[in-house]
């Protein structure tokens, strides 16, 4: 590119294409929403073309994220876009548009780099501010309501959300349901069904069909905290419906993993086996392993409340195969102690101690919440041991 001639305090931004967009001051949003780079005199000409050459591919990596309808790739090309972005900020003094902050912290979440997600998305924030933008403003904070509840922080996430300032019925609902979610998860279910409720009733009126799909799932949930497990039924069955007519099959899978345990828990074992093969179906197909793994574990156990040890341990077994293919140490830690209650069942002592003792300890080395799951087996062997 040619020399550029520079003039004032030198925070020049320069954008992708090598336009200069802006000179003024720290803070400078990016005109027509690109990417820009700050201070480019304190940089080699060298370092400023591999800079406009990364932006490129980050651009272009964001763009292939945003097409990706598969969970799988998604974690993939979530991580190649936050991998280009720091090592982009490491080469020089970056300024992302608000839309691309929304992006790269959308894309942290997916892999659960956190502090990035947070830095981003204070950024948006601030830009936000600086425009006197507040429906952008609020949607950075409804960004930071779902990473502080992602983190299991719900007082910061209700903070958060206090600070949304709904411009549209859209907005409105995202609160609503944001200050739903922190209620129940907080314990209070009966507010919580009020708010989400009351998000479901906008999402309705406005046809936002993404927005009716999360209403319902969250008053599935709190339908399951109720013990209303027909209910739980009704509204997962119509996320799904509402899932598989845009085409989000990975989310419908899950509705049909959550109609399935609903299933079990009412003794319709059944109907679950058909939920769950049917879903297996379409996450075999597309090379779903964690989700499959998942599914088998949940098949293995509707057979040992059938009573049937052989395919109880058949389906543990692909699931602990699934989960040694990945490395998933928690899935591995989690199989170990279905067969160990298997083992119990068959009143083999000896193979289930084994069994719990190996779980117990991948379960431990990784914090996991199925770690009381193997105590509790443990337990139960010393007992029919008389001990």
């Amino acid at each position: 590119m040619g020399k550029t001639n520079i003039n004032g305090d030198g925070n020049v931004q320069i954008d992708a294409e090598g336009n200069v967009v802006s000179a003024v001051g720290d803070g400078a949003i990016a005109a027509g929403g690109n990417i820009t780079i700050n201070n480019i005199q304190g940089i080699s000409s060298e370092v400023h073309d591999q800079a406009l050459a990364m932006i490129e591919k980050l651009k272009k990596e964001i763009q292939e994220l945003k097409d990706s309808s598969n969970e799988k790739e998604d974690k993939i090309k979530s991580e190649k876009v936050v991998d280009s972005a720091t090592k982009l900020e490491k080469m020089v003094d970056v300024e992302y548009p608000i839309s691309t902050l929304f992006d790269l912290a959308e894309a942290a979440m997916k892999i659960g780099k956190y502090n990035s997600a947070e830095k981003y998305l204070l950024e948006s924030v601030l830009q936000s501010n600086l425009i006197k933008d507040e429906a952008q403003k609020s949607w950075g904070y409804n960004g930071l309501t779902t990473l502080e509840m992602s983190r299991g922080d719900f007082q910061k996430a209700k903070y958060y959300t206090e600070k949304m300032i709904p411009t549209d019925p859209f907005s409105r609902a995202a609160m609503l349901l944001n200050i739903g979610q922190i209620e129940c998860q907080t314990g209070n279910y009966t507010e919580g069904k009020t708010r989400v409720t009351e998000a479901l009733h906008i999402y309705e009126k406005v046809g936002h069909i993404q927005g009716i799909s999360y209403a319902l799932n969250s008053l599935g949930n709190i339908a399951v905290h109720d013990q209303d497990f027909d209910s739980a039924i009704q509204a997962f069955e119509r996320s799904k419906g509402i899932k598989m007519s845009i085409g989000d099959i990975y989310a419908a899978c899950n509705s049909m993993i959550n109609i399935a345990r609903m299933q079990r828990k009412l003794g319709r074992l059944e109907e679950a086996l058909r939920n769950y093969y049917e879903c297996l179906t379409i996450t075999e197909h597309n090379d779903w392993t964690p989700v499959s793994s998942n599914i088998y574990n949940n098949i293995g156990n509707i057979f040992l409340d059938k009573v049937d040890y052989e395919k109880a341990e058949f389906n543990f077994n692909k699931s602990l195969e699934l989960n040694q293919k990945i490395g998933d140490a928690v899935g591995i830690g989690l199989c170990k102690l279905n067969l160990g209650s298997l083992a119990i069942n068959r009143r083999d002592l000896d193979t289930a101690e084994k069994l719990l003792m190996e779980s117990k300890k991948i379960l431990e080395e990784n914090n996991s919440e199925h770690l009381q799951g193997t105590l509790r087996g443990l337990d139960m062997i010393r007992k029919l041991r008389g001990l």
